[in-house]
Parts: structure tokens; sequence; C-alpha cells
């Protein structure tokens, strides 16, 4: 599978986004990328972090202008991307507030996503707008999840489920995907066996576009057994029927193959994990007088296998899949509102097998829903409220009701407020696993507010932008396993509250932004802190950007957080580390650009996950040629 990825990237391609014209006052348009839409920017839009003038599609059910919504939304465009040269979506997301990660190792290793202190399996991630949400135990993988393509990256945190259902509980990450025309080759190497190479190639073909990108990328570790093999490949067609029509199919494949060189201390020299991801998408957009709908759908298959011959378990081995069709239809009922509605249908399936025999066989879970959303202005004052009902074969029915509003108190300057409920539907492994399965597991339920604070402003060439956000999460019926039954039931309680802010500047080749986050997130039962959630995490970006070099300095620091000694199984508080990455470029020609880029720059000893070293410092150089571009 991994070659057939590096042959497409070597051919390459990068996926498109269909770029709508607007009219001053009118409502955004979306391309059939996703859901709902995909990225529109400005020609406007400025090279500073936080400054392009995007319009946001994750927070709602319909597109809107970024500060304009009525969500917490953090935006990471392309230029960023680039700027810093990273290739794994938890490298990307180091400097949004509100996000944490855990990586067990160095890149390529399993990364679970924290949003405000919610578990990893109540972070929602889409790729355009397709769930890549494990069914069989709820969360996540980062490590098979990479920026090739990506136009941008969108962060929104705080409960969603009204919008995208279940698991939207601490907020939802969505890569977008891009256009870039022209034939692009980049290829780079570094210390520990590092090596990657990725190529795009798009054709315009009148009405329809053909687009493909690949990546190919190997890395042997710090340790024996360490090593990472990755390859990935995605394609889109696209087909403008007529101004008001667009059909398009996308795909996406990628192989992944690790070492785990240890379990707690003792060494495991011939452990390996094998994870396959295929997923297919075919949106649909057309717009009407002072109407637009959206269709989508989607698939998205998995395989993981895990093999050690020398462990007890040595081998499982599980296979995913889910089906999703989902319809939005959008209405302007008059000049300052507009009312969005539709309905949604999935059906997840998993199986598990181990050396000892079948675990799951095919066990399926079907759900269905119905959302409406609508928004109003008037004046200063903006007001949103929506509500979504699912109805699930396993659990039964679940109502997630939001409502938001927000107050201009300058031009500049804004305050707004907004409360919702969320849930997450019990995983088929919860469900059904053999001796802790329970058939009568109830979706963690959730409710969440914050407050928020935000203004930009500039003169003379010098942009900022600022905001203070205040949240307040309480989830009910966690899932945890009784030790009492030995079977998985609905007894946790959990909290989250605390604080994000961030300042960002712009001012000719310059910029920068500075992020912090304060949180307290606890298990409301014993009184103890969440694992692996740091009660501080601070990052800072300095860019420059010149005609022909360009270079981006990125520091993040994640304070104290408890965690578990993989030898004792007790809880510990690990230590606090800071972490300097910095990147550079020259474009020596038109089309020809050398690179480098140094990770931890300082050469910090620290773990993000107990027990799984992270690499020291490493330097990597790479090469880049585009032509047709």
């Amino acid at each position: 599978m991994r070659y057939l990825l590096l042959a497409v990237g070597i051919l390459g391609g990068v996926i498109p986004s269909a770029l709508f014209a607007q009219e001053s006052g009118s409502p955004p348009e979306a391309s059939p990328n996703s859901d709902s839409e995909v990225a529109i920017e400005s020609p406007s839009a400025s090279p500073g972090p936080g400054f392009e003038d995007l319009i946001v599609v994750t927070g709602s059910l319909e597109p809107q202008e970024l500060g304009e919504g009525l969500t917490t939304v953090t935006v990471i465009p392309r230029s960023e991307i680039e700027a810093r040269q990273v290739y794994f979506i938890d490298d990307a997301l180091r400097t949004v507030p509100g996000v944490s990660s855990a990586r067990t190792g160095g890149p390529g290793k399993a990364v679970s996503f924290f949003l405000r202190g919610a578990n990893s399996n109540q972070a929602l991630v889409l790729w355009n707008g397709l769930p890549l949400n494990d069914p069989f135990f709820g969360a996540f993988d980062g490590s098979l999840l990479t920026t090739d393509g990506a136009d941008r990256i969108e962060v929104v945190r705080g409960p969603l489920s009204t919008v995208y259902g279940s698991s939207a509980v601490g907020g939802v990450i969505q890569l977008i995907s891009g256009t870039d025309n022209g034939f692009m080759i980049r290829g780079e190497a570094g210390e520990d066996g590092h090596s990657r190479v990725s190529s795009s190639l798009g054709w315009n073909l009148g009405a329809t576009t053909l687009d493909l990108v690949g990546a190919w990328a190997t890395d042997d570790g710090v340790v024996a057994n360490d090593d990472y093999d990755l390859g990935f490949g995605t394609g889109r067609l696209l087909w403008e029927a007529e101004e008001s029509l667009s059909l398009g199919l996308l795909i996406r494949g990628l192989s992944s193959e690790i070492g785990i060189p240890r379990s707690g201390v003792t060494p495991t020299p011939n452990r390996r994990q094998d994870s396959d991801a295929r997923e297919i998408v075919i949106p649909a957009h057309g717009v009407g007088d002072g109407w637009r709908w959206r269709a989508n759908l989607g698939s998205a298959n998995g395989d993981f296998l895990f093999r050690d011959p020398d462990a007890s378990f040595s081998v499982n081995d599980t296979e995913t899949t889910r089906q999703r069709a989902r319809a939005v239809v959008s209405w302007d009922w008059s000049q300052d509102g507009w009312l969005a509605f539709g309905g949604e249908w999935s059906e997840e399936e998993a199986s598990n097998e181990s050396n000892f025999g079948s675990n799951l066989d095919e066990e399926t879970q079907r759900n269905s829903a119905a959302f409406a959303q609508a928004h109003w202005s008037s004046g200063d004052v903006t007001i949103e409220g929506g509500l979504r009902y699912d109805d699930s074969d396993t659990f039964g029915s679940q109502s997630s009701p939001s409502f938001a509003i927000a107050w201009a108190i300058q031009p500049q300057l804004r305050l707004r407020a907004g409360w919702a409920e969320s849930f997450r539907a019990p995983s088929l492994g919860e469900l059904f696993f053999p001796f802790s399965g329970n058939p009568d597991l109830q979706p963690e339920s959730a409710s969440g507010w914050e407050v928020a604070l935000e203004g930009g402003w500039g003169q003379n060439g010098t942009r900022w932008n600022a905001a203070v956000v205040a949240f307040d999460n309480r989830v009910d019926d966690l899932i945890e396993f009784d030790f009492v039954t030995f079977r998985n039931v609905n007894i946790g309680e959990a909290r989250s509250r605390g604080a994000e802010a961030w300042v960002g500047w712009f001012r000719g080749p310059w910029s920068g932004r500075l992020t912090s986050t304060w949180l307290d997130a606890e298990d409301r039962r014993s009184g103890e802190a969440l694992l692996r959630r740091a009660d501080e995490e601070w990052s800072l970006e300095i860019g420059w950007a010149g005609d022909d070099l360009s270079t981006r300095l990125t520091a993040f620091a994640v304070g104290e957080r408890p965690d578990v000694d993989p030898v004792t199984f007790t809880t510990i508080q690990a230590s606090s580390y800071a972490r300097v990455d910095w990147a550079l470029r020259w474009q020596a020609r038109q089309n020809l650009a050398p690179y480098l880029r140094i990770d931890n720059l300082f050469d910090e000893d620290y773990e993000e996950a107990a027990g799984f070293p992270a690499p020291g410092r490493r330097f990597i150089a790479g090469l880049e040629l585009r032509l047709g571009r």
C-alpha cells in the first residue's frame, strides 16, 4: 500500500478548493469540498499569522467571516504551515490555545488530542467534512493525518454537537484541502535517518479540475525499533456543471508502519504496528435565489494491526468502517438573518481479532439526525441558536441545543457569550468488547459556556488582534471501567474550566503571535486532576518574510501535568518543558527553493507522554522545485 502511495506522491497533485465570487453584503457560497464549505481567501489577505481575511466553515451550519462567528475559532492557513515546515497535524496545532497533545515518542508515533481538557475521544476530527474518529475506541490518532495538500486547518473550541453530533464535546479539528496548480516536488533529509519526498500536480481542464498529492517519509527514531515508514496519497476530481452546481470526488489513502521500542522499561525489539486509512467523499453544492444547498456522501475505512511475537497477545487486528450521508439547506429569510437546516445518517462497523480468537464480529451501530440553526443581526447585536436531535439504534435519542449572542461594543471590539449541550456516543468497543462491553451504555453528556472579549485594530501599516476567552465545561455519565462489575459503566464526572488568550501582530515583513492557556481539569468523583492536561501552556511565533528569504521561530511551553508511571502504574507529576523550532527558506530562483529547519533547537530533554522520550535537536535540510505555477 505505501509503495502505491509513494508512486502517487511522485506523480503528485494537490486537491483544489473551488472559490466562488462574493458580492458585497451577500452571504458566502460554499464549495463541495466539505459538508458545508471551504476557505475563501480575500485578495487583501496579509501573510501575518491570524490576519487572513477568511471565511470560517467549521463553527456553524453556514460559512462566516473569521471574527464574525459566535464560536472560538483558530485558523492555521497554508502560509503558516509552509513557513513552519510542519507535516503532522499535531505539530501544526501546538500553537493553538486550548489544544493539548501527547505524542508517544517522536514524529509518526501515536498522538492524542485534548481540547479544553476534554478526553481524546471527545475531540472530533474531520477531513473535508468527513469524521475520522475511530469507531472502535472513539478517539483519533493524530499521526494518521498529515498537512500535505492542506489549504488550512480550522480548530473550534467548545461544544459543537448542535452542528456535528457525537464526539464534538471539547471541540472540532478540521483539515480542509486546497489548490496548488502546476507541478511541485520536494525532498528533504536529516538526522536519525529522516527522509521525506512529496509531490503535487494539478490540471485545469475547463469545467473540470483533476489533482493529486502524495508523500512518503521514513525515520529511524532515536533508539532501536523506534522507526516509522509512512506513505500518503490523495486526489480530487471536481466538475462545475454550471455556475450554480458543482460535483466532486475526493479520495485519500494513508499507510503507516511504526516500531514500538519498549513497554514500560522493558525493550520490545519486535513489536510493530501497522495502520491503514482510506476515505472517499462525494460532495455536491448548489445555489438558488436566496438559498443554498450542500450534500455530502462519505466513507472511511481503517485497518489496525498490532503484532509482537514475544508477547502473549502477539496479534491484534482491527477493521473499522464508517458510512455517512449529510445534507444542509440554507435560506436567507431577511437581509440580516439566515436559517439552515438538514439531516444526517451514519453507520459504523468494527471487527477485532487477536491470537485468542474473534472479539468483535462486524458489530454495528446506526444513527440518524435532524438539525437546524438560525442567525440574526440587528445593529450591534447578533444572536444565533440551534438544535440537533440524534436517534441511535444503540442508545436511543439525544438532543443538543445551543445559543450564542454577541455585542459590538466598538467597530473593532466585541463581547460575546455562548452556551451549548453536547454528547459522545459509546464506541463499538465500549458497547460490545468481550467481558468489558456493556450494550446498555448511555452517551456521555456535557454542557459548557464561554465568554469572550476580542478585537482587532491597526494603523500606519501595523495590524493587531487579541482576545481573552473564559470557559467552563462539565461532563456527566463518563464511560469508565468499573472494577466491581468488570464492565464499562456510566459513572464518571469531569469538569474543565479555564481561560485562553492571544495577541497577534503584523507590520511589513514581520509578524508575531503570543498565546496562553490556563486550565483546571479535574475528575469530579476523586477530585484529582485529569491525566496529561497541563495547567499552563504558552506559545510564541515570530516570523520575517522578505522577497527571497523567510524565517520563522516557534516556541511553546507546557507546564507540569499528571501522568501514569509506565513501571509502577501509579500517578506521577510529569515535568514541564519548553521547546523551540526554527525554519529558514531561501527562494534562490523563481522555481527553486532550498530550506532548512532545526527541531528542538536547544536540545530539550522531555517526554510528552510518560515513558516515551521525545527526540533531541535535529537538523533537516531540503529542496523544493516548482514548475508552471
